[in-house]
């Protein structure tokens, strides 16, 4: 005979792994592991599921408020990909400046010594502005070693180069190095003074929107000189709207 309490502790942890819950959800629920959860399961009698109909649909609240908790992104979700996206995006318009400039015989000087306003900086900064900002990012939240960059590029091909080794260093962050970091303390030594932030925090009030400052910079100073850049470009051409 098949104990209820038993198969109902059964159904509740089929319900959990069927949801794609972050190993940190699973340890606080304290969910035990595949292997065990499939030995004990092969127990469970068809028939007592015809019986127990009520109890399925406790198992369905439960599988309701698991997919609340999936549905959660994660702090990694809602860093590294946005900044690999937007650095794609950026060596993508940025290219298109070039070959501007190419077919209209502008000098690429033209673009590169760019500027919104005369105290402003220059197309270059804001790239590499927002190199530091993504890679910094991950080192501040994920603890990994940070890979230096002299900040000294001149053209488009060392641009370009730079925008690559940056997503190279973001496509190797191990999300796991992210969990639970939402409230860790991250700190910001800067010329203008020392910051301190919790991990989310610091993603919302500082890493992303100074990264999409120096983006919607860079992206300023082209149109601003004639390049044809718009909208889709910035925000990448898959979101196209369809015909």
């Amino acid at each position: 005979m098949v104990c209820v309490g038993s198969v109902t502790k059964q159904l509740a942890i089929a319900v959990l792994y069927c949801m794609r819950i972050p190993d940190g959800h699973k340890k606080a629920l304290k969910v035990p592991s595949v292997a065990a959860f499939d030995s004990q399961s092969r127990s469970v009698s068809k028939g007592w599921f015809v019986i127990n109909f009520r109890r399925l649909r406790h198992i369905a609240k439960l599988g309701a408020i698991a997919l609340d908790i999936n549905m959660a992104p994660t702090l990694y979700e809602l860093s590294i990909p946005l900044f690999v996206r937007s650095l794609e995006n950026l060596h993508a318009f940025l290219k298109k400046g070039e070959q501007w400039a190419e077919e209209n015989n502008v000098p690429k000087e033209k673009l590169l010594e760019g500027k919104l306003a005369d105290d402003m900086k220059p197309l270059p900064f804001q790239i590499q502005s927002c190199s530091n900002s993504s890679k910094l990012a991950a080192v501040r939240m994920c603890g990994i070693e940070n890979i230096p960059m002299e900040d000294n590029e001149t053209t488009f091909p060392q641009l370009y180069e730079r925008i690559e080794k940056t997503i190279d260093m973001l496509k190797k962050v191990d999300p796991s190095s992210l969990e639970g970091k939402d409230n860790a303390t991250v700190e910001m030594k800067t010329p203008f003074g020392n910051f301190e932030f919790t991990g989310i925090s610091y993603l919302q009030k500082f890493a992303l929107p100074n990264f999409y400052f120096h983006e919607t910079t860079a992206y300023a100073i082209l149109r601003h000189v004639g390049v044809p850049v718009g909208k889709w470009d910035f925000l990448g051409t898959d979101m196209q709207p369809k015909k």
